[in-house]
């Protein structure tokens, strides 16, 4: 689907943050007509990833210190949250999964920081279905697509330490889960997200700029990739 395309496009940021979104060029690349490009472009506009200028059109949403503070606020809480129902609620075999999914982190620690990153991002999404609450993963899907393209600057800045910590925390995690211990799975889970939270805001604030013309390229050029 169109909005699926386009949202893709902007959440891996081959779609830049301020790059302008023409309704034409878009439909051309898709192979639509503008209609569904424009019906996408407002749904993404009620998800706070497209901004529309008056008598300048739209663009991708910025990516700002402010953006990421507002946004890992939110998944502090949430997913801290759902770290503590997932020690009281999760099954052997979904415990067995998050298992899993950490020994494909750790075999991409040192190869790929994209797919290291996907994985980790697996792992928390693993945790959030073994919660068993449904509304609060339907409120951290509201966010989800805001992280997800903030995970992939972060990706795009990290470093092995880095990597090896998020790693290490994540292990710790799932280990407090495992042992049903739920208030200290909640502990580490907010001080994880919370370090992720003011590593990312600081890279935002100190090299935001060269963030932005790491990630730009030239727009007028650039085609959205399809998607399976």
């Amino acid at each position: 689907m169109v909005y699926e395309r386009i949202l893709d496009a902007i959440v891996r940021l081959e779609l830049s943050p301020g790059e302008r979104l023409i309704e034409g060029r878009l439909a051309s690349q898709l192979g639509v007509s503008r209609v569904p490009v424009r019906e996408a472009l407002r749904q993404l506009e009620r998800e706070q990833l497209v901004v529309v200028h008056p008598r300048r059109g739209a663009a991708v949403a910025s990516l700002t210190a402010r953006d990421a503070t507002e946004v890992y606020t939110l998944r502090i809480t949430l997913e801290a949250l759902a770290a503590r129902l997932a020690a009281e609620n999760a099954s052997r075999e979904q415990i067995r999964a998050m298992a899993a999914v950490l020994q494909q982190q750790t075999a991409l620690l040192t190869t790929n920081p994209d797919e290291f990153y996907a994985a980790g991002a697996q792992f928390h999404a693993e945790i959030v279905t073994a919660s068993g609450n449904e509304k609060l993963a339907v409120l951290l899907k509201v966010i989800g697509h805001h992280v997800a393209r903030l995970r992939v600057v972060q990706s795009r800045f990290t470093s092995d330490e880095i990597m090896k910590r998020s790693l290490a925390e994540h292990l710790a995690i799932q280990k407090a889960i495992a042992r049903r211990a739920a208030r200290r799975a909640e502990i580490l889970m907010f001080s994880h997200v919370a370090d992720s939270r003011a590593r990312i805001v600081t890279m935002l604030e100190s090299e935001g700029s060269v963030v932005a013309s790491d990630l730009s390229g030239d727009s007028d050029e650039k085609e959205i990739v399809a998607v399976s």
